[in-house]
């Protein structure tokens, strides 16, 4: 196999497995953390114009927004994630009403560019 077609394969299989290895890895973090905060029994989560905090088992964990770079709605939960992976999540299940959750998002959107399911859809 003449040398450029064999760089050109190494090339395309390490594009590949990048991709690959970000979306699975990530998916697999974004789970990992919502077990932990589960894990960790009542949590209350409280959301400002500065910082959102998670207050669960004595224990404290805030997150300026400026650290955020964005948030990936899914059908369970918001993910906020740094420059590279998730690092805080709000777990739909914890949301009281659809209005609460409709106002919630609109607030998310309003601090962080990301993916984000439509208010007129069942989350």
């Amino acid at each position: 196999m003449p040398l450029q077609v064999t760089v050109m394969f190494a090339l395309a299989a390490a594009i590949a497995w990048s991709v690959l290895f970000t979306f699975a890895f990530g998916a697999v973090m974004a789970a990992y953390i919502v077990k932990i905060q589960r894990r960790k029994g009542d949590t209350q989560i409280v959301v400002t114009d500065d910082w959102i905090e998670r207050v669960s088992g004595g224990m404290s964990l805030r997150l300026q927004w400026t650290d955020v770079s964005r948030i990936n709605e899914t059908r369970h939960a918001f993910f906020m994630f740094d420059a590279k992976r998730p690092v805080f999540a709000i777990e739909k299940s914890a949301v009281t009403s659809e209005s609460t959750l409709s106002a919630l998002r609109k607030f998310l959107r309003t601090k962080k560019p990301g993916r984000y399911v439509s208010d007129d859809t069942t989350a």
